[in-house]
């Protein structure tokens, strides 16, 4: 009997053991599959998030403050063209790093330097990416504006922040300039958009279609008097590649 107690309990040490085991090895497949998926970096003067979008999720945004930077399920292409400082640039993306992203960058102090910078250099930390470049000729759809006086209609009004979001592929942006809204455009369509002008000032754009580019053009010259007009140009083009 003493025989058959010292068994039973060493059979039940080696299920809490083998238990013991399941969980830390459970415990670290959830810490290395979240090291996959996110991105996290806090410091003293800020904080920054990256996720990976995880299945489907309607509904893409973007806003920008003073103090922070989020984009809501936009893909890596976008975010990495939001940030670049290059206006003239087609971007082209690999069909492996073809996934959306959720990130959110707070900053802890005034007038932190480099925020695209330590963005960028973050994003390719995490997903290890490179970039490579080339100039070819393409075609371009180039903004003109027409009609100044129905385009001061649409002038923003809160200078604060930017707000985007995209619905039922209709796009809409506030406080964004001409010229900004050209690199939208590249990221959320098919073609590539340049604006020549010299007017730095910043209009709302509501529910611009990005799907029908013969829809674009009419709602472009309408109601906010832009026009576009197809040109031949030389471009860069950026390919974001795995390394």
């Amino acid at each position: 009997m003493k025989y058959n107690l010292n068994i039973f309990i060493v059979f039940v040490a080696y299920l809490v053991i083998l238990s013991a085991c399941k969980n830390d090895s459970e415990s670290n497949n959830e810490d290395s599959e979240s090291k996959e998926n996110s991105f996290i970096l806090e410091t003293d003067s800020f904080s920054l998030k990256i996720e990976k979008v995880q299945g489907y999720q309607e509904g893409r945004g973007a806003s920008r403050g003073e103090k922070s930077i989020k984009f809501i399920n936009q893909p890596l292409k976008d975010i990495i063209k939001d940030l670049s400082d290059e206006t003239k640039v087609n971007w082209q993306l690999d069909d492996i790093n073809n996934y959306s992203l959720n990130l959110t960058f707070e900053s802890k102090e005034e007038n932190i330097k480099n925020i695209k910078q330590i963005i960028f250099q973050s994003l390719q930390e995490f997903l290890n990416f490179k970039l490579s470049k080339e100039i070819i000729k393409t075609e371009v759809w180039v903004l003109q504006v027409i009609n100044e006086d129905l385009l001061e209609k649409k002038i923003s009004k809160d200078k604060k922040e930017v707000y985007e979001k995209i619905e039922n592929n209709l796009f809409s942006i506030s406080n964004t300039s001409i010229s900004d809204l050209t690199r939208k455009l590249d990221s959320h369509t098919q073609f590539l958009f340049s604006y020549d002008g010299k007017n730095s000032s910043t209009y709302s754009f509501n529910k611009l279609s990005i799907k029908n580019l013969e829809d674009l053009k009419v709602q472009l010259e309408q109601d906010y008097g832009i026009k576009m007009v197809k040109e031949i140009r030389e471009t860069q083009v950026y390919t974001i590649e795995d390394i």
